[in-house]
C-alpha cells in the first residue's frame, strides 16, 4: 500500500515542498504520496493525532508550528531536543519522534551556495521562532562573533539570546523597529526568519525597515523562498549587497528529512530542479 507523507503549517500556499519530495520519491521509486495538509493552529492536536496512522511515514513541520508540535510527540532526537523545535516527524508503529534539520540545511546553504565562512562573522537574525533558534544556533556553534537577534516582541529577542548565549556568540536581542534598527551597525550577515514578503502570508510584499543595515560587504538571506526574490533580495541588491534566497536551504533541510523518513539518499538536484520549475510556474 502506498505510504504518506506531508507537510503541515498555516498557511500553506506558499509551499514548494510536495513538489520536490514527490519527485524525489518517484526518481527513487519510493511508494509514497506526499501531501499538503493545511493545519491552522486550534486542530493541530487533532493533526497530530492522525499522524499515527500506519500509513503515515511522517511530516514536515513549518510555520507556525516548529514549537508547537513538540508537547504532541512521543521523543525529540538530540538536535530538535536542543533546539526545542521540529521540521521533522516520524510515526514509527505510532510513535511520534520530532527531528531538526533546518540547522544543517542552512549551514550548508550558506557554506556551498553563499560561499560564506561563518567564523568571526557578526549576523544580525530577524525573527524569534523556531527556524530562528536553529539558525543562531548553527552559526554561534560555527564561530559567529557577534549575533543580534530582532523580534516584533522584545521579550522573544530577549529570551532567545538568553538561550544562545550559553553557546560561543555574543548574543542580545532586541525590538524590531527602526529606532533600534538605526542604532545597529551594518553586519557580515543578515538573515530573514519570518514570514516578511512571503506569497500568501498576511506580511506578503512586506519589507522590515533594514536598508541603514546593509553595505556591499553584508550577505542577506531570506528563508523565504515563494517568491524567490523577494522584496527584501530585490531591495538588499539594490543598496549593493550580496543576496542568497531560500531555496537551497529548502532543498538541503528537505533532503535531510527525506533520508530520515525513507533511509535513501535524496536526488538532490531532481529536487533543486523541480522546485526552481515550481518557482518559475507561479511567476509566469
Amino acid at each position: 500500500m502506498t505510504k504518506k507523507l506531508g507537510i503541515i503549517g498555516y498557511p500553506l500556499g506558499h509551499s514548494l515542498s510536495p513538489l520536490f519530495q514527490q519527485a524525489g520519491l518517484d526518481a527513487i521509486g519510493f511508494d509514497a504520496k506526499y501531501n499538503m495538509w493545511p493545519t491552522p493552529p486550534d486542530q493541530l492536536k487533532n493533526r497530530l493525532t492522525t499522524l499515527r496512522d500506519p500509513n503515515i511515514l511522517g511530516v514536515n513541520v513549518t510555520v507556525p508550528h516548529k514549537e508547537a508540535v513538540i508537547p504532541y510527540l512521543d521523543a525529540l532526537d538530540s538536535t530538535a531536543e536542543q533546539l526545542q523545535a521540529v521540521n521533522t516527524i516520524v510515526n514509527a508503529n505510532g510513535k511520534l519522534t520530532g527531528f531538526n534539520t533546518d540547522m544543517f540545511g542552512f549551514l550548508n546553504a550558506l557554506e556551498i551556495d553563499g560561499q560564506f565562512d561563518v567564523q568571526g562573522k557578526s549576523a544580525i537574525i530577524i525573527g524569534a521562532g523556531g527556524s530562528a533558534r536553529a539558525i543562531t544556533t548553527g552559526l554561534s556553534l560555527k564561530g559567529a562573533s557577534s549575533i543580534t537577534i530582532l523580534n516584533r516582541s522584545l521579550v522573544r529577542s530577549q529570551s532567545l539570546a538568553k538561550e544562545i548565549a550559553e553557546y560561543k556568540a555574543v548574543v542580545t536581542g532586541d525590538e524590531l523597529t527602526t529606532d533600534s534598527i538605526k542604532r545597529l551597525s551594518p553586519p557580515d550577515l543578515l538573515v530573514n526568519c519570518t514570514p516578511f514578503g512571503m506569497t500568501g502570508g498576511d506580511l506578503e510584499g512586506a519589507i522590515p525597515p533594514i536598508d541603514s543595515l546593509l553595505s556591499p560587504s553584508t550577505l542577506v538571506t531570506d528563508l523565504v523562498y515563494n517568491p524567490s526574490d523577494t522584496p527584501l533580495l530585490r531591495r538588499a541588491a539594490e543598496l549593493g549587497a550580496k543576496t542568497l534566497g531560500g531555496l537551497p536551504m529548502l532543498i538541503y533541510q528537505g533532503a535531510a528529512s527525506f533520508k530520515i523518513w525513507t533511509g535513501k539518499d535524496a536526488p538532490i538536484k531532481t529536487m533543486l530542479d523541480t522546485a526552481l520549475k515550481g518557482l518559475k510556474q507561479e511567476v509566469f
